[in-house]
């Protein structure tokens, strides 16, 4: 950790509510299931002095995934989106 200048912290922030998702399973009859986007807070942190660099919410994608556990399907946001700000931010002069 000695050469890391830079921590990213995310943060799940409180479900919300996305609708609902009919997911079919064969061979059973679809699953109908309530969906909930679960968005990240990611807050870059210089590790030295805790100061917040920059923060960004991340919204949760709203699409319906393959496959459900339970009741709820929940959905995070792209994490190839999250990966890409990073890079930038760490880019910038």
């Amino acid at each position: 950790m000695h050469d890391v200048d830079w921590v990213a912290v995310p943060e799940a922030r409180p479900p919300r509510k996305g609708g609902k998702c009919t997911i079919k399973a064969p061979p059973g009859p679809p699953t109908v299931a309530e969906l909930r986007l679960i968005d990240h807070e990611v807050i870059i942190v210089e590790r030295k002095t805790a100061r917040v660099i920059e923060r960004r919410t991340f919204a949760a994608v709203t699409d319906c995934p393959s496959f459900v556990s339970g009741a709820a399907a929940e959905t995070s946001p792209d994490e190839t989106e999250i990966k890409r700000w990073l890079r930038d931010e760490r880019a910038k002069p």
